[in-house]
């Protein structure tokens, strides 16, 4: 599930939620707040999952 993201074009998609916003079909709070969301989402992520590998507790 944690991989998904890297077969995502996000830029792609964010251009064309933006396209769908200015033309009226999304509402562009909406899309500004589920990019943000997902921007978090993504760093905390990133962040658990790389944490117990840099953590000077585990042995190589």
């Amino acid at each position: 599930m944690l991989l998904i993201g890297a077969f995502v074009p996000t830029l792609t998609l964010l251009l064309s939620a933006g396209a769908l916003a200015r033309a009226g079909q999304l509402s562009l709070p909406l899309v500004i707040a589920t990019a943000a969301g997902a921007v978090v989402a993504g760093d905390f992520l990133a962040h658990r999952t790389g944490w117990p590998a840099s953590s000077p507790w585990s042995a190589p």
